[in-house]
């Protein structure tokens, strides 16, 4: 019997018949799993709905093999500009959690700050000694939208943040999400990796719920720049080219792959001018009341 009620992760309501698409899994490793995801009724929250195992989806997950290259470091000075714009400098010590791969960390001590990661699926970040410290920056980018309980990261984050200091959540959002697009479908909801997609509608009270008060927000992507290649329409056409795998865009592209797909080209100088702005930089401290 199919289903027909579900419950939001976010706001804890009960959706009756909502909207929903099926949707096939994001890499190779999972080519053959349909994956639903459904919008909340009330605060349009996009939700993943079935179950998965961590360990399976996450074994050979494709960003593990990010490089650090000039493609890498175009999209980490477009973060990094953003978090200057909550006035980050070198004096702060910042604390990157689920760091991935570890090169934002890299490229940040490059920059003179003075950074540490952590991520439990990196044997290169996964010392806790580094949760043993306070830190007067905590960024935690694409991360929570990985996970099925948030609450959890909200309430671990706050004992990593100085009484004065800063959280940033970077996140996609759902308003500018067409759950039924292709494009949509390969970057955004990227199923089963994202548990769900928050909707600006409640991102305020979803965190002020959790103790923490919202200092401001910025709607960006930090995959967006003007580098060639550099921007985040390229990237799922990419994908869109791949078989709708995440894969390539890990891979050597080889000479026949632009013959075949000429309009790759196209989107890599030109994409820029037709992207959405699908991410949210909250930031956050400590709710003292």
């Amino acid at each position: 019997m199919e289903k027909n009620t579900f419950g939001c992760r976010i706001c804890f309501q009960v959706s009756n018949n909502p909207s929903k698409v099926c949707v096939k899994g994001a890499v190779r490793l999972l080519a053959d799993q349909m994956y639903t995801v459904w919008e909340c009724e009330h605060c349009r929250t996009l939700n993943a709905l079935e179950t998965v195992r961590y360990d399976h989806i996450y074994l050979n997950y494709p960003i593990q093999k990010q490089k650090y290259d000039f493609f890498s470091k175009a999209i980490f000075r477009k973060r990094l500009d953003i978090l200057r714009q909550a006035g980050l400098t070198k004096k702060e010590m910042i604390l990157d959690y689920g760091c991935g791969s570890g090169y934002f960390v890299r490229f940040l001590r490059e920059q003179g700050f003075n950074c540490e990661g952590y991520d439990p699926y990196n044997q290169n970040f996964n010392t806790k000694d580094v949760l043993d410290k306070r830190y007067d920056l905590v960024l935690s980018q694409d991360v929570i939208e990985h996970l099925d309980d948030p609450r959890t990261l909200l309430h671990d984050l706050k004992e990593l943040v100085k009484d004065e200091g800063l959280l940033v959540i970077g996140t996609p959002f759902s308003e500018e999400t067409n759950m039924f697009d292709i494009i949509d479908q390969l970057g955004v909801l990227h199923q089963p990796y994202h548990r769900f997609i928050i909707s600006k509608k409640i991102v305020r009270s979803f965190f002020e719920s959790n103790g923490w008060c919202v200092n401001n927000i910025i709607e960006s992507c930090y995959m967006d720049t003007w580098v060639p290649f550099v921007n985040s329409q390229f990237l799922f056409q990419l994908f869109k080219s791949g078989n709708g795998f995440m894969d390539v865009a890990f891979e050597p592209i080889k000479f026949s792959h632009w013959i075949k797909h000429p309009s790759l080209i196209f989107w890599g100088i030109f994409g820029n001018f037709f992207t959405k702005k699908q991410d949210l930089f909250i930031f956050l401290r400590h709710n003292n009341k």
